[in-house]
Formats: structure tokens, sequence, C-alpha cells
């Protein structure tokens, strides 16, 4: 997934890997974007599973909306559900 128009200013983009777990976290929990980030910055156990390190910025509510509706215009997010309730 590409971020921005390549410039070097502003934070790094979240990893993708990070922001479907919170996306599964929100799932599971039926929570709003605002409270998923507010849980991640504040649950320890929360921070865990998706992974950001100790200190690390966390995604707020509009990154959370935004690499959701990106998954969702292209697809993607379909093909990874499909894929992690095979595993499951």
């Amino acid at each position: 997934m590409g971020y921005g128009d390549g410039a070097k200013s502003g934070y790094s983009p979240f990893v993708s890997v990070m922001m479907f777990k919170a996306m599964i976290l929100q799932a599971q929990h039926n929570l709003s974007d605002a409270r998923m980030s507010f849980m991640i910055r504040d649950r320890l156990s929360w921070m865990r599973f998706p992974g950001p390190p100790l200190g690390d910025q966390t995604p707020d509510e509009n990154t959370i909306r935004h690499f959701r509706e990106c998954l969702t215009e292209t697809g993607t997010l379909k093909v990874a559900v499909k894929a992690s309730d095979l595993q499951l």
C-alpha cells in the first residue's frame, strides 16, 4: 500500500501487518476507530498484539479509517480476511 506522494516529510506509514492486526481486534470487540486508537495507546495487552514497540507512535483514528478504506477500495480486505480465516 502506498501512502502520500513520496515526500520525505511527515511520519512514516505504519506497517500493514500491524494495522491489519489492529483491525482484527477492532472487529472482535466492535470498537469505533477512535476507541480502537485509545485502546492501543492505553492498554499494554492491546499494544502487544498489533506490535508497536513501547514508546513508538500508535495509529490514530484517521489512520485506522484510511487504512480500512484503502483495503476496501482495492479489494484487499476480502482477500486478507479470507486468508486469515483459512489459517484460523
